[in-house]
């Protein structure tokens, strides 16, 4: 048995609810109560803890996060504090140095923040760090990379074949069948489009995606996260179940999905075992099997889905996919637009800054609608990305055609840009929300002037949202954002930018923690496991240095995990 004592234990069993002691046995809680009540239950080989008054909470639950490309993040060279071109330029030409990359060898980079450059970052800007090096550097947001001038050659000879004489062929189309646009030809890449080049990426393989995954798990336990819904896989990687255990390579692309294109599978065109172990598909399911038993913390997998046949074929083939106490996959998720510092979230109007320009839809609804009937009649749970209020109306208009939208606990991933008729549909649907907080701070400089200012104040409204009553999870999209959960609650907090007058969308420290713990458990149907310290719950906890409860909303952010439990193992930082 272990026994935690002297804390401040906040529960999240109800509101306001405290107590001093919580005794673990067998990886679950066994006891919550009084010092005096729970240190009654010592008995030999009894390990007690003494809190010293700290602060303890249920396991962080992270409720959006990319696990595998967070641990393949950390390999690369990160731009997200190169505030200029020059900048990026001088940054990029000296990782190319000192890693010696040779010349024709990829060099992949990502965070770019474009938003105060004087000229649009693309081939003509990158051919300046090197002309012998095909460069790939996504945005932060993930639904935009931009490449120099090789890159894109390769991309076309790999279009064509290779082939110089169907070079014009393949300038008119790209991988997605679409006319070749300007902006793949100035080496600006939105969403499917980056396809071109992600597929050329060096491969990694299953060893290496395992490696990932246990990096990305060991540096947010640090953070006290339990628990991740992560999106790591797309329904390609399940399209021959032989798959599973093959040591082949898989590409680990720009979206955060491993092995797929943006929005889609792995080769369509594969045509068994033998041609999935070359392409990889099969090797994020193939990771976390072997992991069985070694991952450090929960995964309820998010796979990515582009159309009904791909929905079809992945749901129907359910009981081949890895299924543990740590590991559990029951959710598919498509993806309706893009973002909106790349203005390919979908609006229901034009941008203000981009006149004529209401971003990206993946799909007509008479698509959607189909993909939305069949996965909830197969009782499966769906995450719709959706940024723009384009979007969110999509969402909307499928749900009025299904009956009993709240058993299956369909989630809207971000749900950023919106207004207060929609959320009120939201809840009437039965819809959850799952939520990243740092999305505030990160958009505040942008959000005005892409939407206007009616529509930004309606959007991030997640106090909004949750005192509808609608279910909402807090997460952070690594590794587009932190994967620190006080850095969140800080943000939902805070509200940073927020101005006196404003729309108050400042969350309690109370409401933001639930949405962490106890609420985001509940969008992964594990509200009777986790997300609460109780009797029979999981033994899950992180215990904090300060008391986020008592400090001013700005100190929030300096709070750091010193115990963390999971399963009932200690871990000290």
């Amino acid at each position: 048995m272990l026994i935690l004592h002297n804390g401040l234990i906040h529960t999240m069993a109800r509101a306001g609810h405290t107590v001093q002691a919580v005794a673990v046995k067998d990886g679950k809680i066994a006891a919550v109560g009084t010092d005096a009540e729970i240190l009654a239950l010592r008995g030999a080989g009894c390990r007690t803890i003494n809190l010293c008054g700290r602060l303890a909470l249920p396991g962080f639950h992270d409720s959006h996060t990319h696990l595998v490309t967070t641990g393949a993040q950390a390999k690369k060279l990160d731009l997200s504090y190169s505030a200029t071109a020059d900048d990026v330029i001088g940054r990029v030409k000296k990782h190319i140095e000192n890693n010696g990359i040779r010349p024709g060898e990829w060099v992949e980079a990502s965070g770019l923040d474009d938003t105060g450059f004087r000229e649009p970052p693309g081939r003509v800007m990158f051919d300046k760090i090197s002309p012998d090096h095909p460069i790939v550097i996504s945005r932060h947001c993930r639904h935009t990379a931009y490449v120099n001038s090789m890159a894109l050659e390769l991309a076309m000879d790999g279009l064509s074949g290779g082939a110089s004489n169907d070079r014009e062929a393949c300038q008119k189309n790209n991988a997605c069948g679409r006319q070749l646009s300007n902006n793949i030809r100035a080496g600006v890449l939105h969403e499917g489009d980056m396809d071109i080049v992600f597929k050329l990426l060096p491969r990694a393989s299953v060893a290496d995606i395992q490696q990932n995954i246990i990096a990305a798990s060991e540096c947010m336990l640090q953070r006290g996260i339990t628990t991740v819904h992560s999106n790591d896989t797309s329904a390609g990687d399940i399209k021959y179940c032989q798959a599973f255990g093959n040591t082949g390579g898989i590409a680990i692309n720009g979206s955060g999905i491993v092995g797929g294109e943006a929005g889609g599978g792995l080769n369509a065109a594969a045509g068994g075992a033998d041609d999935i172990a070359e392409d990889g598909s099969g090797a994020a399911f193939a990771a976390y099997r072997g992991l069985d038993g070694r991952l450090p913390l929960r995964v309820y997998e998010i796979t990515t889905i582009s159309s009904l046949e791909e929905a079809r074929s992945f749901i129907n083939s359910a009981e081949n996919r890895p299924d543990t106490p740590f590991y559990t996959n029951r959710c598919v998720k498509l993806l309706l637009d893009g973002s909106l510092g790349a203005r390919t979230a979908y609006l229901s109007k034009p941008y203000c800054d981009m006149p004529g320009n209401t971003g990206i839809k993946h799909y007509e609804q008479a698509e959607l609608d189909e993909i939305i009937e069949y996965v909830d009649s197969a009782g499966w749970q769906l995450a719709f990305h959706a940024i723009g209020d384009g979007a969110l109306g999509q969402i909307l208009a499928g749900m009025a055609r299904i009956k009993n939208v709240a058993r299956n606990r369909h989630r809207i991933i971000h749900c950023q840009i919106g207004n207060d008729e929609q959320y009120k549909q939201i809840k009437e649907f039965g819809l959850c929300v799952d939520a990243q907080p740092a999305f505030v701070y990160s958009d505040a400089p942008i959000i005005s002037s892409r939407v206007g200012p009616a529509l930004a104040e309606s959007s991030y409204a997640w106090r909004t949202l949750t005192r509808l009553g609608i279910p909402v999870g807090f997460g952070s999209d690594s590794p587009i954002e932190p994967f620190n959960p006080l850095w969140g609650i800080y943000c939902a907090v805070s509200r940073p930018g927020y101005k006196p007058g404003a729309r108050d969308e400042r969350m309690g420290v109370e409401e933001a923690c639930y949405c962490y713990t106890a609420g985001a458990a509940h969008l992964a149907f594990k509200e009777c496991e986790s997300g609460r310290i109780a009797p029979g719950m999981d033994a899950d906890i992180v215990v904090l240095d300060k008391d986020i409860f008592s400090m001013d909303a700005d100190e929030i952010k300096s709070a750091k995990p010193e115990i963390v439990i999971v399963n009932g193992v200690v871990h000290e930082f």
